[in-house]
């Protein structure tokens, strides 16, 4: 999986909820395969994660992404607080992600 590749592959969708769900299951992320999400995340640059970065990286995506995709990312979120529970959800962005479901 290459990042590059795949932001080229979203950037062509024109943000279409289903046609960015169906690429980023074609590159194998899915909330039940965290495994490929953890690969996408160090080609961008992020090896540790943290409270911090989660929290960046949730609040960039919301403002530009549509609902289906919010419902995605918030699954995954809280696929991630299950692999790392030693760094909880904060509650506010907790309470933002489960507006989005």
């Amino acid at each position: 999986m290459n990042f590059e590749e795949l932001q080229k592959i979203l950037a062509s969708t024109g943000l279409d909820a289903e046609a960015i769900s169906k690429a980023m299951s074609n590159f194998g992320i899915t909330p039940n395969n965290m495994e490929k999400a953890q690969e996408l995340l160090e080609q961008f640059g992020i090896k540790d994660i943290d409270q911090e970065s989660i929290e960046n990286m949730v609040k960039s995506f919301a403002e530009i992404l549509p609902s289906e995709i919010k419902k995605q990312v918030c699954q995954l979120a809280f696929e991630f607080e299950k692999l790392y529970p030693d760094m909880p959800i904060p509650e506010e962005m907790k309470k933002m992600l489960e507006s989005w479901n």
